[in-house]
């Protein structure tokens, strides 16, 4: 079984149109297409609104253990 990490989105954002699982500090997560945003953690979201995220991950595959809160 193909198990993901999450990933900082300091360290890298997703390609455009790539399907994420985006979360914010293990308090909110959705899932959904990137699509770019105002900076590296704000960004557009379904339905063209504004989402704050902190990690994301590709969709496929399992679950990790949540990243730790600061």
């Amino acid at each position: 079984m193909k198990v993901n990490k999450w990933i900082d989105v300091k360290e890298r954002l997703p390609e455009h149109g790539q399907v994420v699982i985006a979360i914010k500090r293990g308090k909110t997560w959705d899932f959904g297409q990137y699509r770019g945003g105002l900076s590296e953690t704000m960004w557009n979201w379904k339905k063209n609104t504004l989402k704050k995220v902190d990690y994301w991950m590709p969709k496929d595959g399992a679950l990790p253990p949540l990243p730790p809160e600061e």
